[in-house]
């Protein structure tokens, strides 16, 4: 067994030669079979990817038996990847690598389908990676984007389930797909699972208002005032000048008494925070935003309004 040392100077050779941020590698254990005097000891040795995501971290992920990385990803030091993680570089090359692509082409072909609206010939393109890879999240987004716009929910909520069940196998990206499977539940009025994916997809990105506006329409929808006005501030205290959000905050202040009373909360105790905040949103909305500010709020962060999500109070800021 190489010295941690020794392995971590022939990992960074692998990455500076090959270009390839991750290789395969192995653990091995001895295990026993039979007993007695027929007991033989043997090796037994289980496939991983290993990628370095910092100095003295490594993300480490189990391969299945199609020679596919699957589930979930841990988190390990880089001192223990060295001490017990073996390099698998041929496997890795020869074995490994057609896998994924051959993946990746099942899912952007089954992209391509769904796209052109041919979601039969989509399934059949996501359920080829979803053979080798079950846990797949692009396959798995996929086939419940085909499932919802073929109105079959049932289905998408059994995919919507195996999603939330992988608990570490999402990367940054995936924002984009939670948010994307999020607006199509909601359309169908699936409103509790469109929730949980917009707040998933706040989980890898809490900065992106377009997550809390569809959040707060997803409220809205709901029947969730409260929510919805939180998460429309949330938004708007990101971008103060998202269109779509100001317009959303207009028309709560205009109808917001006929909205407060069909839902027979003009006697709640949730109606006076609820007006203030609608009022105090009002005021953001109103004030007229040129479009140097616009760019300034962008790129500087320079805020109308603030929104405390602890406390759930809405600010002007002067």
């Amino acid at each position: 067994m190489s010295k941690p040392n020794e392995a971590a100077e022939a990992w960074d050779e692998y990455v500076r030669t090959s270009g390839m941020p991750k290789c395969a590698f192995s653990t091995r254990k001895i295990i026993k079979i039979g007993t007695g005097t027929t007991t033989q000891k043997k090796e037994s040795k289980i496939l991983w990817i290993g990628k370095q995501i910092g100095d003295d971290l490594f993300e480490v992920q189990r391969v299945n038996n199609h020679l596919a990385p699957s589930g979930d990803v841990s988190v390990i030091s880089s001192a223990q990847f060295f001490k017990d993680f073996h390099p698998e570089v041929d496997i890795f090359n020869t074995k490994i690598m057609p896998v994924l692509r051959k993946i990746q082409t099942a899912v952007e072909r089954g992209d391509s389908h769904r796209q052109r609206g041919e979601p039969y010939s989509a399934e059949f393109e996501y359920n080829i990676a979803l053979d080798l890879d079950e846990k797949c999240v692009r396959a798995l987004f996929g086939l419940g984007l085909v499932y919802l716009a073929r109105n079959e929910t049932d289905k998408a909520r059994l995919v919507f389930t195996e999603l939330v069940a992988i608990n570490a196998a999402f990367a940054p990206e995936h924002k984009h797909l939670f948010n994307e499977f999020g607006i199509q539940m909601r359309k169908k009025g699936m409103f509790d699972e469109a929730l949980a994916y917009f707040q998933r997809g706040l989980e890898f990105d809490s900065t992106d208002e377009n997550l809390y506006f569809n959040l707060a329409r997803a409220s809205f929808e709901k029947g969730d005032y409260q929510a919805c006005v939180s998460n429309l501030a949330a938004s708007l205290d990101l971008n103060a000048s998202a269109e779509e959000a100001r317009e959303f905050a207009r028309y709560l202040v205009i109808h917001v008494e006929k909205i407060m009373q069909e839902a027979q909360l003009d006697r709640s105790e949730l109606a006076a925070p609820l007006l203030k905040a609608v009022s105090e949103i009002g005021k953001v909305v109103e004030r007229p935003v040129q479009k140097q500010k616009q760019e300034r709020s962008r790129s500087r962060g320079e805020k109308l309004l603030h929104y405390d999500r602890r406390t759930g109070h809405v600010d002007v800021i002067n």
